[in-house]
C-alpha cells in the first residue's frame, strides 16, 4: 500500500512537471518569452493562494451548525475542572523521565507496574482480612 501511495505520488508529480512543460511549449509557440511567462505562473500561484486563504479564513470564521445542540448545553453546565497541581517531588520525577532513553522509560514503566500490582494485592488482602475478622 505505502509503495502504491508513493507511486501515484510521484506520477502526479510526474504529471505536473509535464504539464508544466507543456504549458511553456505553449507560451513559446505563441511567442511569449520565458521571464514573462514565469512572472504570469507566479502571479497566478500568488492569486490561487490567496483565494485558498480567504476560503480557509471563511471556513474558519463560520461557525460550525452540524453540532448537536445538546453537546453545547452539556460543555457549559459542565465544565472540565483542572486536575491538582503535581507536587515539586512529581515535577522533578516528570522532568528526568522526560530526559530518559526510551528503553529506560519502558523499563521504569514496567518497574513502576509492577509495583502498582504487588499494592493491589496486598490491599486486597488486607481488604479480605478485615473483612474475615469482623465476620468471625
Amino acid at each position: 500500500d505505502a509503495a502504491a501511495g508513493k507511486a501515484a505520488g510521484a506520477a502526479a508529480s510526474k504529471k505536473t512537471e509535464f504539464d508544466h512543460f507543456n504549458e511553456e511549449l505553449k507560451a513559446e509557440a505563441k511567442g511569449v518569452w520565458h521571464s514573462t511567462f514565469k512572472e504570469e505562473q507566479e502571479a497566478d500561484h500568488k492569486k490561487r493562494a490567496a483565494e485558498a486563504i480567504a476560503a480557509a479564513d471563511e471556513a474558519i470564521d463560520k461557525p460550525e451548525e452540524d453540532v448537536n445542540p445538546a453537546l453545547k448545553y452539556l460543555q457549559e453546565t459542565d465544565p472540565e475542572m483542572p486536575g491538582p497541581a503535581p507536587t515539586e517531588e512529581e515535577e522533578e520525577r516528570l522532568r528526568a523521565k522526560a530526559l530518559m532513553p526510551k528503553k529506560h522509560k519502558r523499563l521504569l514503566q514496567r518497574i513502576e507496574k509492577s509495583a502498582k500490582n504487588k499494592e493491589d494485592a496486598n490491599s486486597r488482602l488486607r481488604k479480605k482480612r478485615r473483612q474475615a475478622e469482623t465476620d468471625a
